[in-house]
């Protein structure tokens, strides 16, 4: 017990005690217990408010988030979580760094990270979006606390926000202000798993760079009307769609195969079951026409009702 004032509990008649007061010095971050005049790390008078300089700006956060991983922890072994965590974390903030964002602070099991703060690029959007798309990739390599993959979902949101300039990212003292973040986790709710769910301004500035599909309007808290959101679909998937659209184009029936092989494997992967089925079965018609036995096998595998998660 530390040295508190200590009171009598009333159903049991024992004595317990709380601790003094803790405060942190608005100056260096330093925390003192009691109510000294003066910080003991820094000199500067306790209790004083210390002034920030602030800016608005536009920045994109992107929001991730684990599914199921609540229900898991619970009756996991506190290092495995930990352990789970920290390798989680690390390929968060290695893809959000990679791409020009920082980390803007951890949330439980949720990644916040931010792309316009403190360095401002033209294409802050894109590369926020790149990011998220990088995060769903490589979390499939990660393994959860059941020794199943990790599943996760991302939600991005571009917006004005009020910056405290002078702070550290990460560094645990309020960064920023505004609506910006709060939105991109709504959106991250009603993303897709293992999706990336980006809003209005942001499929507005990059919806040249990606492809988009729909989602339905999200009903998002704080918001009076469903709000628009977008899945971001990886360049990969884009490129497999031109590449078999150029070979449609030519006579050359067994490149066209193959190109709608790779669509289907980026479709599968995407769990867009639909589209990958579509491009499979055709690409199987073309395979069959040469008799190809191992690519044939190689198709009918990936058609099986498991492989497309029927």
């Amino acid at each position: 017990m530390d040295s508190g004032t200590s009171l009598a509990h009333p159903l049991r008649g024992c004595r317990f005690s709380y601790p003094a007061c803790v405060g942190v010095c608005e100056a260096c971050g330093a925390s003192y217990e009691g109510s000294p005049k003066f910080c003991s790390e820094c000199a500067a008078p306790l209790g004083a408010t210390r002034v920030m300089a602030e800016e608005r700006k536009v920045v994109t956060a992107l929001f991730c988030d684990l599914v199921g991983f609540t229900a898991l922890s619970e009756s996991a072994d506190p290092e495995d979580v930990d352990r789970m965590l920290t390798r989680y974390f690390a390929m968060a903030r290695s893809a959000i760094e990679a791409f020009g964002g920082v980390v803007e602070k951890y949330i439980g099991d949720a990644v916040v990270g931010v792309f316009g703060v403190p360095a401002t690029h033209e294409d802050d959007p894109e590369r926020a979006v790149r990011a998220g798309l990088r995060i769903a990739e490589d979390t499939e390599s990660l393994a959860s606390l059941d020794g199943g993959p990790l599943r996760l979902r991302v939600g991005i949101n571009t917006g004005e926000t009020l910056v405290r300039l002078g702070v550290v990212p990460g560094s645990g003292e309020r960064f920023l202000a505004g609506d910006a973040i709060n939105t991109a986790s709504r959106i991250q709710s009603v993303a897709p798993l293992m999706g990336v769910a980006v809003g209005q301004t942001t499929y507005d500035a990059t919806r040249g760079v990606f492809d988009y599909a729909d989602l339905p309007p999200a009903t998002l808290k704080g918001k009076s009307e469903p709000v628009p959101v977008f899945r971001a679909i990886t360049p990969r998937a884009r490129l497999g769609t031109d590449v078999t659209r150029v070979h449609e184009e030519f006579d050359n029936l067994l490149e066209q195969g193959y190109a709608l092989l790779g669509l289907g494997r980026c479709r599968l992967r995407l769990g867009q079951v639909d589209e990958a089925r579509d491009a499979l079965t055709r690409a199987r018609d073309i395979f069959t026409i040469y008799d190809a036995v191992p690519t044939l096998r190689e198709i009918d595998d990936l058609l099986e009702p498991s492989a497309l998660g029927a």
